[in-house]
């Protein structure tokens, strides 16, 4: 193309795009120089602006273009747009192109910001950290946690050594064991352990044994009478 074909394809394009962004197109005392809107993006915090450049070759040069600095993206961000413009526009090359990259821009944007959050590198380090530090232990909470273990042990042993007297007494006397209520049966077991009922269970099955043999009356005559009758 010509020089004047090339001002009036850029004149053209100029007028299309005055009629379809209207508000978001802002010219200048250049009309070479122009700004593109971005705002009916739900995605952005505020408006992007983008500034174009018609240069003297355009369409058949590539137009130059500017990301004004918003704080609705980040320095990344407007780098990765940037990157992405670019590539469009070489895809464009020898057309007029500002429509094609402000859509671009647009679809990018979009797709940008519904990307998922990379997960934190260091939030598993430190979750995995916490499971394995657990509750720092003081000389005060390990005096504590030693207070209630002893107290809970006293208790216990208490609980078995009345048990123990209890059936000891019953056995001295010759006469059933005390009866105990079901809940204090259970909790007297709990607390001595099955090791310890079986031990006293033996001990128990050893003294009904001997205390029976010891009250057994035998009757001696009927040993003689029945002597006798063998012998006759």
């Amino acid at each position: 193309m010509d020089a004047a074909e090339l001002e009036e394809e850029c004149a053209s394009e100029l007028e299309v795009l005055e009629a379809i962004f209207m508000e978001e197109y802002i010219t200048t005392m250049d009309s070479r120089r122009f700004t593109v809107r971005i705002n009916d993006l739900e995605c952005l915090k505020s408006a992007l602006d983008i500034h174009f450049v018609q240069t003297g070759g355009y369409p058949e040069e590539l137009p130059e273009f500017s990301i004004k600095p918003t704080y609705a993206l980040t320095k990344d961000q407007v780098a990765r747009l940037r990157e992405r413009l670019a590539e469009v526009a070489e895809e464009n090359a020898g057309m007029v192109m500002v429509f094609t990259l402000v859509a671009a821009a647009k679809e990018f944007l979009e797709d940008m910001f519904m990307e998922p959050e990379a997960p934190s590198v260091d939030a598993p380090v430190v979750e995995q950290s916490a499971v394995h530090n657990g509750t720092a232990v003081t000389v005060e909470l390990f005096a504590e946690w030693n207070a209630a273990f002893l107290n809970c042990v006293a208790e216990r042993d208490a609980g078995v050594r009345e048990a123990e007297e209890l059936r000891k007494a019953a056995a001295r006397k010759g006469g059933s064991a005390v009866k105990v209520t079901g809940r204090k049966f259970f909790e007297d077991r709990w607390a001595a352990g099955e090791k310890y009922y079986e031990e006293e269970d033996a001990e128990e099955r050893l003294a009904d044994a001997e205390g029976g043999a010891a009250d057994v009356q035998v009757d001696e005559s009927a040993f003689e009478l029945e002597s006798s009758e063998d012998e006759d």
